[in-house]
């Protein structure tokens, strides 16, 4: 799953409808992988809580959330930004995901894959003291899921700031380096199925960047979405689920009221016709090379007597005709 800031609720709909299909058993989701926003979606569903009940907490506390996701241009968050701390502090929301997950039984990533009906994630992120990329593990990473995940979301200076820390490494967004994470499940493909990219569809156009702010935007999405662009191409378009989405990274309170609005359903259905139409072509069956080898079996006397017959009659000085031709 791609991240994708404030476009959550895109990637809500679409999961939504996958896990309705795999409530009515027309697919088994085997593993899943997420970056930052596609993190948190994929880690709901990796715990099997119920989206459409997410989507109503949503609802109910969107007020409380567009309060503590403001745009990177008010006030607050700039001064916070000039006093070396990220302009939005994660760990309150933090703190609530880690409980909802605790709801179904699951705090390490570790337990993902062994608490019953719940699969493995792989959750990607970016290590800025070496400059690499960092890849929480299922089953034997001892990491709370909602630390991986959030540090996954932690987009720099918007999410996290600087540190002096020196052994520490200072972990942050991990679209930087995957943000559309494929390469863990495409190694295990033969064994668990083929990998399903769930991303955004581009938007068409756009226009040059006239502030620094939108200049260093601009230079951390041109790279980012290139690769995506290169994961897509790995996995095959028969194999990408595309998310319309026009709301930009950090349109917070513009994606909440998204999420609750008609556009959420309109998602969700395209999602379900486009997954429908995916499994029914992994699930055709594959045309059948046969090759058909006659076996060498002793000739019996009538059969030589037979060519025998047809062989002087050919060659005879009076030829005949075919009345009838049978292949037996």
């Amino acid at each position: 799953m791609q991240g994708g800031g404030a476009r959550l609720g895109g990637l809500l709909a679409a999961v939504d409808a996958l896990q309705t299909l795999q409530s009515q058993q027309q697919v088994q989701v085997t593993r899943i992988a997420g970056t930052s926003a596609g993190a948190i979606v994929a880690a709901l569903f990796a715990a099997n809580v119920n989206l459409a009940d997410v989507r109503q907490k949503l609802t109910e506390h969107r007020a409380t959330l567009a309060r503590r996701v403001p745009p990177p241009t008010s006030v607050l968050p700039l001064l916070r930004l000039l006093m070396g701390k990220p302009m939005v502090d994660l760990l309150p929301l933090q703190a609530e995901f880690a409980a909802l997950l605790q709801q179904r039984g699951v705090a390490m990533m570790k337990d993902l894959g062994v608490v019953p009906d719940t699969i493995p994630l792989f959750v990607v992120a970016s290590n800025l003291m070496t400059n690499s990329e960092v890849t929480y593990q299922p089953l034997r990473e001892d990491e709370s899921v909602a630390q991986a995940v959030f540090n996954s979301c932690a987009l720099p200076f918007y999410f996290r700031g600087p540190t002096r820390d020196k052994v520490n490494p200072l972990i942050v967004d991990g679209g930087l380096c995957a943000n559309l994470p494929i390469d863990d499940l495409l190694k295990g493909e033969a064994e668990y199925g083929p990998v399903l990219g769930i991303t955004f569809k581009e938007q068409n156009g756009g226009s040059n960047p006239g502030s620094l702010l939108e200049l260093a935007l601009a230079t951390l999405s041109a790279s980012i979405d290139s690769s995506v662009r290169r994961a897509r191409a790995r996995i095959g378009e028969k194999n990408i689920l595309y998310v319309d989405s026009h709301v930009s990274t950090f349109e917070f309170e513009r994606a909440l009221k998204e999420t609750l609005s008609e556009a959420y359903q309109q998602v969700r259905e395209k999602a379900t016709t486009r997954l429908t139409t995916i499994l029914s072509e992994l699930t055709k069956p594959a045309p059948l090379n046969v090759q058909i080898e006659a076996a060498e079996q002793p000739e019996s006397p009538q059969t030589l007597q037979a060519h025998a017959d047809l062989y002087a009659a050919l060659h005879a000085d009076t030829r005949f005709g075919y009345d009838d031709v049978r292949l037996i």
